[in-house]
């Protein structure tokens, strides 16, 4: 029986998926952990955890290299929640475009006689449409190439900048999207600029003050990623030049409060029925096969690696990505006559993981290699499945 913790609401839909047979819902030893945005940075990792599952894309929330060193799968749920993402930043630019926002606030103050107000009022909102305007997509990836798909059925001109995007992809065979291989060119020539990467040290305010400065007038900014990727300073020093910039974002921060040209939303990009299932139900998904069968899917910190069924015995190692971490796996089975039935070993930067099936053994033997594997230089974690 696996324990699982589980922080913030998740979907009951996905919880229900939970076999009561294999699977627990408790806080006490926990050997899975679900969660949507609680923060287990401020927490003590149980040296019983296995694998934590983020029903959502982010993980900033989550200790992950720190989980990488204990051998800790860290799943999220990539896409899940592309749709509901997508979806609030079509929305936000037609606000922006048609200055809904500051009209909506005005015809809340109307009195007397509104409809003669009204007619002489609205002149001062007049706006734009989308159709013939160039959105600017920083990140195509499953959030990225359904917006630009859609906005090319809006009749947008669509500039795509993502320099570690490979293989092939239908927004690349597009006569309407526009791969440009510098983030300055896609600033420089969009009338809408959204942010679609993951957040790390390397993209720390990537909106920084000189790539501000390169954006058009009236030029919108939308981030629905992560705050941090813009200069919050430099962006209000931006938008203070009466350029007629401004700015959406998905992640308030006080000093942005109650600024002019800055419209907040309080994190709703992925805040709808449909997208909260279905990131739960990933996470349920990923959590409960790894538990169960020792397979990878959508980790963060590991590779994905799937072998099918299951033999008597299943090893699952993690190691640092090390030469000859295979060949210290082998002899050591082969050493005590253990025959390997299957074996699959990725690696991911640091570090890898192989699963190991053997047949049926004396209990007692695979506890001692199983020990001596735990023993070597190298390795980080080894659990067995099986031999029930």
């Amino acid at each position: 029986m696996y324990h699982i913790k589980v922080y913030n609401a998740i979907a009951h839909e996905a919880l229900e998926r939970l076999d009561a047979n294999a699977f627990a819902i408790t806080d006490a030893d926990p050997q899975g952990i679900l969660l949507r945005s609680y923060n287990l940075r401020q927490e003590t990792l149980p040296d019983s955890l296995l694998a934590i599952a983020r029903a959502g894309a982010g993980t900033n929330n989550i200790p992950v290299e720190e989980c990488a060193g204990k051998g800790i799968v860290v799943f999220n749920t990539p896409g899940a929640n592309s749709n509901a993402v997508k979806e609030l930043v079509i929305a936000s630019m037609i606000i922006a475009a048609r200055n809904l926002v500051s009209a909506s606030r005005w015809a809340q103050t109307l009195q007397g006689d509104i409809e003669k107000q009204t007619e002489a009022g609205k002149k001062q909102f007049r706006g734009q449409e989308l159709t013939g305007k160039t959105i600017g997509i920083a990140g195509m990836g499953a959030i990225g190439s359904r917006l630009a798909r859609d906005c090319v059925s809006l009749g947008m001109r669509v500039l795509a900048y993502d320099p570690f995007f490979t293989g092939d992809a239908p927004w690349k065979n597009s006569a309407s999207v526009r791969q440009v291989d510098k983030l300055e060119l896609l600033v420089q020539e969009s009338d809408f600029i959204t942010l679609h990467v993951p957040y790390n040290k390397l993209n720390h305010h990537l909106m920084n003050r000189k790539m501000l400065k390169k954006m058009r007038p009236g030029a919108v900014l939308l981030n629905f990623s992560r705050g941090p990727l813009v200069d919050a300073d430099a962006l209000l020093e931006q938008i203070g030049k009466g350029t007629g910039n401004r700015y959406i974002t998905d992640f308030p921060e006080e000093k942005l409060i109650g600024q002019d040209g800055v419209l907040l939303y309080p994190h709703l990009g992925a805040s709808t029925g449909e997208a909260e299932v279905n990131c739960a139900m990933m996470a349920v998904e990923s959590l409960t096969d790894y538990l169960a069968n020792g397979n990878i899917k959508n980790s963060v910190n590991f590779p994905d690696v799937h072998l099918d069924g299951l033999s008597v015995y299943r090893f699952c190692i993690f190691n640092r990505n090390i030469v000859n971490m295979i060949g210290k796996i082998s002899t050591a089975l082969a050493e005590r006559q253990i025959n390997i039935e299957h074996i699959v070993n990725r690696s991911k930067g640091d570090y890898a993981y192989t699963m190991v099936d053997i047949g049926d053994v004396d209990p007692a033997v695979v506890q001692e290699v199983t020990e001596f594997l735990r023993e070597q230089e190298g390795i980080v974690r080894v659990r067995v499945i099986g031999g029930q």
